[in-house]
């Protein structure tokens, strides 16, 4: 995972479904992959649901948490996915932890 200062970020997040249609133009987004450049799809309000954030510099995902209505069967990340959606659509992965803990601490632009 690529650290830094000054990194260009991108946040996703939102209760609903979502496609991999780069609607935004996020430079670097695929328009075919679920990565850091989707688009909301407000037709489902409490859809799949996405809380995701990217290093747009690096083109990685730092912390993906998607499907969180499925509970066990919901997609969980650190980093890129190396295989399918790097941003950690469907993967249905987080079943398989015990118990995690993230700490988020963001310092205010100066």
């Amino acid at each position: 995972m690529k650290t830094g200062t000054g990194v260009d970020g991108w946040i996703e997040f939102w209760p609903c479904n979502y496609s991999a249609e780069n609607a935004a133009k996020v430079p670097g987004a695929s328009q075919t992959t679920y990565d850091f450049g989707d688009t909301m799809s407000t037709g489902t309000p409490n859809g799949y649901g996405s809380m995701q954030i990217h290093n747009l510099d690096a083109k990685q995902v730092v912390f993906a948490y998607n499907n969180w209505k499925a509970r066990g069967d919901g997609d969980i990340g650190i980093g890129n996915r190396p295989t399918d959606s790097p941003d950690w659509t469907f993967a249905r992965n987080a079943g398989y932890r015990n118990l995690a803990r993230i700490i988020v601490l963001v310092r205010p632009k100066k």
